[in-house]
């Protein structure tokens, strides 16, 4: 079975969602994303999400200038304090087929200074209407592109469970007791379903769906249930596909459960565990080094050495 064969609309938004936050949060300067909506509201609310789950950062939400009254890069640049940047409204200028032109020559004759003048990454979001124009008419710009992302239309409540639900380790405590329990009897039917599998884009969104729900349980207490999780099935997946960073990043959050649970004999399996992802998260060089070594503060805890 293939999972990934013609998605719903919110499972196809929610994975986008995610891959668009994992870009975020793996970016270490400038990197640049598109993301195509056709519905203002639910590029909206989906930024809103965004915000929301990156909490440490300050996102940015810009529509750029006529480029006949101000650069484009220079309003970006001008943007404090350093976040993501989110530009939007780029229909209104690429309306006007002047304004269209300065706009795409400007991005073309600025494309060497954005990673010079910018440590944030940043996406565009558009209607899928003007993606070829748009890549077409500024080619060494979008040349920056790391990915490019599609989101359908969504209502209110259709997007609200999903979007903010990786809320730094946990889930967005704003879900209420019947999405959590409406989200449960979801993940558990789509991990029946697709048990059977060697496609490996199957098997990472099955590890997508196995983080959510130990994450689920972990929110509800049930924190025995979380570890088996962890530890039983995703712990041995990421194993067998050499995935370095979502090992330790699973480790972490085993830690994280094992002190949630704060038995006498949990403390010393958390603490190697966080010191064997942090040891990782240095060789990889990613953000996720200043979560781990927080939580080892937080908890009084050390590493004899790296």
């Amino acid at each position: 079975m293939n999972a990934s064969a013609n998605p719903d609309p919110v499972e196809q938004a929610g994975d986008a969602f995610r891959a668009l936050r994992r870009a975020i949060v793996r970016s270490r300067g400038f990197s640049l994303q598109v993301c195509t909506c056709d519905a203002p509201a639910t590029r909206d609310q989906l930024i809103d999400n965004l915000a929301a789950s990156l909490p440490a950062l300050t996102l940015h939400r810009i529509a750029l200038p006529d480029p006949a009254e101000q650069d484009p890069l220079a309003a970006v640049a001008a943007l404090a304090p350093p976040g993501p940047v989110m530009i939007v409204g780029l229909e209104c200028l690429l309306a006007d087929e002047a304004r269209a032109e300065r706009l795409l020559s400007a991005l073309n004759l600025s494309r060497g200074d954005w990673p010079l003048r910018l440590s944030a990454p940043v996406v565009v979001w558009l209607p899928r209407r003007l993606m070829g124009r748009l890549t077409a008419g500024a080619p060494d710009f979008f040349d920056w592109r790391g990915d490019s992302l599609d989101f359908p239309e969504l209502t209110t409540g259709q997007a609200r469970p999903f979007a903010v639900r990786d809320w730094e380790w946990g889930v967005d405590p704003r879900l209420t007791r019947e999405e959590q329990d409406e989200r449960l009897r979801e993940l558990e039917a789509r991990l029946a379903t697709t048990h059977d599998t060697e496609d490996e884009h199957v098997i990472r969104r099955r590890l997508d769906w196995w983080d959510e729900l130990a994450e689920l349980n972990r929110t509800r207490g049930n924190l025995d249930e979380a570890l088996r999780i962890r530890t039983e099935e995703e712990i041995p997946v990421y194993e067998r596909l050499g995935d370095v960073r979502e090992l330790l990043v699973c480790r972490a959050r085993i830690a994280l459960n094992l002190l949630a649970r704060g038995g006498a004999q949990d403390r010393i399996p958390a603490n190697t565990l966080l010191c064997r992802a942090l040891v990782d998260a240095h060789r990889l060089r990613i953000p996720e080094i200043e979560q781990i070594e927080q939580i080892l503060r937080r908890f009084g805890m050390q590493c004899d050495d790296r």
